[in-house]
């Protein structure tokens, strides 16, 4: 038995009307240690210390990622980019096949990401990866900075500085002089 040419057409196109899952898939165009560090705003190596996922307000342009992450790193040596803290949070896709990227916590690694307003945004194609063990890297690192100390404010200084002048001016005035009793 064989179809109508009309009936086949026709199952064909009943065919493309179904939904199907959309196809996303990731290429990279490689390149080598220095061209990946060219182009990327923060380079470190750190250990991966924390995972959370991207909150609903979902910061930074990842509504296409459903799976994004936000990691927290404790960074053991600069190579280049401005930190101000011995930690950073990086935003990362989850999805190797939308050019997301996971990182298994507590392993160390060399973390390359761009900055996004406020914070840094990582990807598969950046060229992020887990360090050997006693891995030496071709390139200068530096050390983070110090860990931040508890921050005193001004108000509390203000208040400091006004409490010790009382008293100076407390003390100067009440004084007993010689000769006095």
């Amino acid at each position: 038995m064989r179809l109508h040419p009309f009936v086949a057409l026709a199952v064909a196109a009943w065919l493309l009307t179904i939904p199907t899952a959309r196809a996303v898939a990731c290429s990279c165009a490689g390149g080598t240690l220095e061209e990946q560090i060219a182009g990327a705003d923060l380079v470190v190596t750190a250990t991966a210390i924390e995972q959370t996922a991207l909150d609903d307000a979902n910061p930074g342009g990842f509504a296409q990622l459903a799976s994004a992450l936000v990691y927290t790193f404790a960074v053991d040596g600069v190579i280049k980019g401005n930190i101000t803290n011995r930690q950073v949070k990086v935003v990362a896709g989850g999805m190797e096949a939308s050019c997301g990227v996971h990182f298994d916590l507590g392993r160390r690694v060399l973390l390359l990401a761009f900055a996004n307003g406020n914070g840094f945004k990582t990807g598969l194609c950046m060229g992020s990866r887990e360090l050997a063990a006693n891995e030496v890297l071709p390139v200068p690192v530096m050390e983070p900075p110090p860990p931040a100390g508890p921050e005193i404010s001004r108000r509390l200084l203000a208040l400091a500085g006004i409490a010790f002048a009382v008293t100076v001016a407390s003390y100067l005035a009440f004084r007993r002089r010689p000769g006095e009793r």
